[in-house]
């Protein structure tokens, strides 16, 4: 999981042209945030980070040219949530004691000619710890919020708020405690709860008809009835797309007033009920069940990872062309039946080398400028590891391979300095170290700016 390695291309990708457009990390607050929820007999009084992807919240888009980067709380997501419940809801006279499981917490943002649009997922659990120190499940939750504007980065938080307001006011008139039973390291590992909802499409036999909503169809239930429909399958005329069929829905021809057409007008999708269809922009595609989730392929727009992987590699430029190169081909996409967001995964074709923003390796780079004890060599270890040494105007580069826990990096003066972290995986991340004195005995360890951890780093490559 962990391992010491030479700058590769991964760094001479980032080191290149991109210096200039490296944008650090979208980091922010929920200090503002106001939550106005029902009077309840419960109050969170613990938060458990369960997700599988703890390194980041999502993806913003920043500056006129909107770059897109990176987006974290500048806490831990369990540090944040919890000041923002002692701030906003503090336990009251007789409530009882929840634990809030995070299972997805992700912001987006997706612009359009005329605005743009921001989007908060949030799937949680609300658990009940028993006098044997089990947890027993209380209710699931999952939310999609969105908002809209001109420019909408500063406004995740107010959203983030929403969809916590909305939840926890399902809280406070959850039924009386009747969920499964779990262990803690069955909470911690995110199992149970959320993980294990199921909705009547995936238990139920498949009606046929046509959905007006995503709630229609995970309830699987159809009701848009405007007359009998046909699903129309044809080989794909794109060499992209070999192998994949062209669907269409039509109402059929019944009479001069009811002529055959295209069904799209207040239609989510549509089953013929052997299998079900969304409608994605224009078209149609089948999805299939994967999981907890149902997948299905897509036109390619934007896929943010694969923009900012573009960005890294050249700037505004190479974002621009990331994304035509990738509009219209196939696309993986996967609905989340707790929320309904759809989540755009790789786009076919693409070279996952170049496309390190889905890299299962996070970058990490340490390194230390020219300082105050020059001859003083230190040393670095990881988790207890050791992994080298640090000289003034050298660097360590480590690699990561765990989104749900933090690498531990300290360097050993007198005593040891440590910094803890998730770090961010679609892009490099720099620390820097320092004996700040002519008398330091114990060195300073901390986050670096990306444009200046390049600058530095390459120099000292150069040297090598």
């Amino acid at each position: 999981m962990l391992k010491s390695f030479l700058l590769s291309g991964l760094l001479t990708l980032a080191c290149g042209q991109s210096i200039q457009a490296q944008t650090n990390p979208y980091l922010f607050d929920l200090q503002k945030v106001t939550l106005t929820v029902p009077a309840s007999s419960y109050h969170v009084a613990q938060v458990v980070d369960a997700r599988a992807d703890r390194s980041r919240l999502g993806v913003v888009q920043r500056g006129i040219d909107n770059v897109p980067v990176s987006a974290n709380f500048r806490q831990s997501l369990e540090a944040e949530l919890m000041a923002l419940f002692q701030r906003q809801l503090p336990p009251q006279p007789g409530s009882r004691p929840v634990v809030l499981r995070v299972h997805a917490f992700n912001i987006s943002e997706r612009t359009t000619a005329a605005s743009e649009k921001a989007t908060t997922e949030l799937v949680v659990d609300y658990l009940v710890e028993q006098p044997d120190h089990t947890y027993q499940v209380l209710l699931s939750t999952g939310e999609l919020v969105e908002t809209g504007g001109i420019e909408v980065t500063s406004k995740h938080a107010a959203t983030i708020g929403q969809a916590l307001q909305q939840s926890l006011a399902r809280l406070s008139t959850a039924p009386a405690l009747a969920g499964p039973v779990l262990s803690l390291a069955e909470v911690t590992a995110g199992k149970g709860g959320a993980a294990d909802v199921r909705f009547p499409i995936q238990t139920q036999p498949m009606r046929r008809g046509v959905y007006r909503s995503f709630e229609e169809f995970i309830n699987n239930n159809p009701t848009l009835a405007e007359g009998p429909f046909e699903i129309v399958r044809r080989p794909h005329a794109s060499r992209q797309w070999a192998g994949q069929d062209e669907v269409e829905a039509y109402y059929l021809h019944l009479d001069a007033a009811h002529p055959r057409r295209l069904v799209r007008d207040g239609a989510w999708g549509v089953s013929d009920g052997k299998a079900a269809y969304i409608l994605d922009g224009s078209y149609y595609y089948e999805m299939t069940p994967s999981g907890q989730n149902y997948t299905f392929m897509t036109r390619a727009g934007a896929n943010p990872d694969a923009v900012l992987a573009g960005a890294l590699v050249g700037g505004l430029a190479g974002a621009v062309v990331v994304g035509a190169v990738s509009s219209g081909r196939p696309q993986q996409a996967e609905l989340h039946l707790m929320t309904g967001r759809v989540v755009l995964g790789p786009v076919l074709g693409d070279n996952p080398d170049a496309i390190f923003a889905q890299a299962d390796t996070a970058a990490i780079y340490l390194y230390r400028r020219p300082d105050a004890r020059a001859n003083q060599e230190l040393t670095v270890t990881v988790d207890g590891q050791a992994v080298g040494t640090l000289p003034v105007n050298g660097f360590l580069a480590l690699s990561w391979q765990n989104r749900r826990k933090e690498i531990t990096i300290c360097v050993q003066g007198s005593a040891p300095t440590c910094y803890a972290f998730v770090p961010d995986f679609s892009a490099p991340n720099f620390l820097e170290c320092a004996l700040p004195t002519a008398t330091s005995t114990t060195p300073t360890l901390k986050p670096s700016p990306a444009k200046e951890g390049m600058f530095y780093v390459k120099k000292f490559r150069r040297r090598r």
